[in-house]
């Protein structure tokens, strides 16, 4: 089973990922498209500021 041991939100680590665990090279457009067939659809991350300043 493939053990996800980096961040998963780093897609640029995918293909390295895909090499290491199944030895077999995809580009990072391919694996999105097989994500994608697959149902998975990718977000882009969006951050909150937490220590804001409410007055701002």
């Amino acid at each position: 089973m493939l053990e996800l041991k980096q961040n998963i939100l780093d897609v640029k680590n995918y293909p390295c990922m895909v090499l290491r665990e199944f030895g077999e090279k995809y580009t990072l457009k391919g694996i999105s498209k097989m994500l994608n067939r697959l149902g998975f659809s990718y977000t882009k991350a969006t951050y909150t500021l937490v220590r804001a300043n409410k007055e701002e």
